[in-house]
């Protein structure tokens, strides 16, 4: 085991419903881009190093968006890098942590008033046609104290997701837990696996059952799946071979288990 974990993801992993935790120590190169114009660099040194044989782990911000089109909107820099990565030799199966973390309740950082004329906003693009889709979030904060690699490892555990990460860059620690697939590249084949529509899960079989074919059966969700799909399907389609994009599945269920407290 590294002496410092800098870097966990988790992936399927070949049973049924098992997933692999695999954990990094010490980088063998790190590289960041803080301008639009170094963010296509620095995807070049990933693909340097993946060459080599290694392993890369990393993040790009939404604001980085603007390195590929200038016409993006985003928001100001912060203090993160608009893309930061770090490479790796193989890693190792992570069994866990046994640090301490304690975690505050959560303060929401925008008012009801905002949130409402925003959700107001978006409704009126999509009925106006400027857009179909707005994915719209609001921010929250609490204290946090303690390990932060313990607060991944604790998540996980709880509400284990195929795509999650842990990356620690130094000056930020930064926990993902996904069940998106978003991209896979296996030679020249590109795949995507988006998710939309949800519903809670429920303590009992008939009533997760129930839950289960009312999703299935909603409109509004069935409407929302395939909104992604076709958005994944153009997207890729800008570059891929015209004509070899097609969807194999759709509207399939993934099941996640509920987080006992």
């Amino acid at each position: 085991m590294p002496e410092k974990i800098t870097a966990i993801f988790t992936r399927p992993g070949g049973e049924r419903n098992r997933l692999e935790r695999l954990a990094f120590g010490a980088a063998r190169a790190i590289w960041s881009a803080r301008t639009d114009a170094d963010v296509r660099a620095c995807l070049d040194i990933v693909a340097e190093q993946q060459s080599c044989g290694r392993y890369v782990i990393g993040l790009i911000t939404y604001e980085a968006a603007r390195a590929s089109d200038r016409a993006h909107a985003v928001h100001p820099p912060s203090s993160l890098p608009l893309a930061w990565f770090a490479a790796y030799d193989e890693p190792i199966e992570w069994t866990g942590s046994a640090g301490e973390f304690t975690l505050g309740e959560p303060r929401v950082q925008t008012s009801r008033e905002d949130y409402c004329a925003a959700v107001r906003q978006s409704l009126a693009h999509i009925r106006a046609g400027d857009v179909y889709q707005v994915n719209f979030t609001v921010r929250a904060r609490c204290d946090f104290s303690g390990d932060a690699l313990a607060a991944f490892d604790q998540l996980s555990r709880a509400v284990p997701m195929p795509y999650s990460a842990f990356v620690n860059t130094g000056a930020t620690q930064i926990i993902s837990l996904s069940p998106e697939l978003f991209l896979r590249r296996q030679g020249s084949t590109l795949s995507t696996s988006p998710m939309k529509g949800t519903a809670g899960r429920r303590p009992s079989w008939d009533d997760d059952e129930f839950a289960r074919l009312r999703l299935e059966q909603s409109e509004k969700d069935r409407a929302e799946n395939t909104m992604i799909v076709d958005l994944m399907r153009n997207d890729l389609g800008r570059v891929c071979t015209f004509g070899s994009v097609s969807v194999p599945e759709c509207a399939e269920h993934f099941a996640i288990r509920p987080c006992i407290r």
